[in-house]
């Protein structure tokens, strides 16, 4: 197949480097290729009335776990969630070092 006959997927405006013959996209151009608005309206009304059911039925059990009777975390318990969180940090740490 000839360059010619190539048409690239989408039809953007690229810089090219005459020396590489490499395209480099302008930061409105690539967000627009990443499909930042291709939701609409319906999509984004949608997700709006998702996130409000869920703090709708999130709401009464947040509510008592901030109260005064809500049970209380002992020593043993804060550390627990400490060690978890510290092995989650250590091992993306190790996954950002390994790539």
């Amino acid at each position: 197949m000839s360059p010619a006959l190539i048409q690239p997927a989408i039809d953007y405006k690229a810089s090219v480097d005459p020396e590489t013959g490499s395209r480099t996209l302008s930061p409105e151009l690539y967000l627009q290729n990443l499909g930042a608005n291709k939701m609409g309206m319906v999509g984004s009304i949608a997700i709006a009335a998702m996130l409000i059911f869920m703090l709708f039925r999130l709401w009464p059990t947040a509510k008592m776990w901030l109260s005064a009777d809500a049970p209380k975390g002992s020593t043993n318990d804060w550390i627990s969630a400490a060690l978890a969180l510290g092995g989650v940090m250590l091992f993306v740490w190790i996954l950002i070092q390994s790539v």
